[in-house]
């Protein structure tokens, strides 16, 4: 069998089957793929766009392709046009967002700090 030269510790991050990681200029890229039957009868591997990358020791984060591997029509994606008053939040509650990330993907954890610095910024 042949070896990976994906390390364990960035492998487990692998958010699927159906996915490949490659490494590319010293970064980590996730692709989906499909398999196809080649004209001569066998199978074959067609990959496709990127989904992501993964940072070792912090995990997958996904792009906006990644929606569409997961068959999801629309993203429900945060924008904020307002930086000044939300970057004091983020220089302050650092340690809680760091909290966040020992517990959840880094996706979840930006999705959950952002949303609630938006609340306390708003006085919501």
């Amino acid at each position: 069998m042949k070896s990976s030269r994906i390390p364990e510790d960035v492998n487990k991050y692998r958010p699927g089957p159906c996915t490949e990681i490659k490494l590319i200029g010293g970064h980590y890229y996730v692709y989906m793929y499909n398999a196809v039957q080649l004209p001569s009868g066998k199978w074959g591997k067609k990959t496709g766009k990127s989904i992501g990358k993964i940072i070792p020791g912090t995990g997958f984060i996904p792009n906006k392709n990644y929606h569409l591997f997961l068959g999801e029509n629309s993203q429900d994606d945060i924008t904020v046009l307002e930086y000044g008053q939300y970057a004091l939040i983020e220089t302050v509650a650092k340690d809680i967002l760091d909290s966040l990330k020992q517990f959840f993907p880094i996706d979840y954890a930006s999705q959950i700090f952002v949303y609630a610095s938006i609340l306390f910024a708003n006085q919501c």
